[in-house]
C-alpha cells in the first residue's frame, strides 16, 4: 500500500525520475559519501551492541524479512524523506536546505518511534542528518537507499531494531 501512495504521489504531481533522485550522473559520488558515512555508522552500530547500551532484542529475522527491508522498506523510506520532500519544498519555492534538512530528519526520525527506545531515536536522527547532508550535496535515492538499506539491516543482524 505505501508503495502504490508514493506512486500516486509521484503520478499526480509529475515528477520527473530525475527530480526525486533516481540519478546516474552523480551515482559515484554519491555512492563514496554514502557507504563512507555507512562505514561510520556500523562501526557505531558495532560499539552499541558490544558495550552493551541497547539490550538487544532477540528477535530470529528469516531472509524474507531482511529482503523486504533492504529492496523496498528502506527504499520507499528514502523516496519519501529525501527525493519527494526535497522536490516538494523545492516546488514550493523553498530553497532552504536547512529548511529541507530540519522536515527531513525530524520527520524521518519521528517515523522510527515505534521502535519505542529514546537511543534509536537518537541514531535515525543522526542518520537522517547525515543522509539529507548527502542528498543536498548528491541527491541520488540510489546511493542513501544502499546506505539505509546496509545500516539498518546491520542493526537487525545485531537485534538493535
Amino acid at each position: 500500500m505505501p508503495l502504490a501512495g508514493l506512486g500516486y504521489i509521484c503520478f499526480k504531481r509529475r515528477y520527473g525520475f530525475r527530480e526525486i533522485g533516481f540519478r546516474t550522473d552523480n551515482l559515484k559520488s554519491a555512492l563514496i559519501w554514502n557507504l563512507v558515512f555507512c562505514a561510520a555508522g556500523g562501526i557505531g552500530v558495532y560499539i552499541i551492541y558490544h558495550a552493551g547500551i541497547m539490550r538487544p532484542e532477540i528477535r530470529n529475522y528469516l531472509p524474507h524479512v531482511y529482503l523486504f527491508y533492504i529492496f523496498f522498506l528502506s527504499p520507499v523510506q528514502e523516496i519519501f524523506f529525501r527525493g519527494i520532500l526535497f522536490a516538494e519544498l523545492n516546488r514550493a519555492g523553498i530553497h532552504s536546505t536547512n529548511l529541507f534538512l530540519l522536515v527531513s530528519t525530524f520527520s524521518f526520525c519521528f517515523l522510527h518511534i515505534i521502535y519505542r527506545h529514546p537511543l534509536i531515536l537518537i541514531i535515525t536522527f543522526i542518520g537522517g542528518l547525515a543522509w539529507g547532508t548527502i542528498f543536498i550535496k548528491r541527491p541520488n535515492i540510489w546511493a542513501v537507499s544502499l546506505s539505509h538499506s546496509l545500516l539498518g539491516a546491520l542493526a537487525m543482524g545485531f537485534h538493535l531494531i
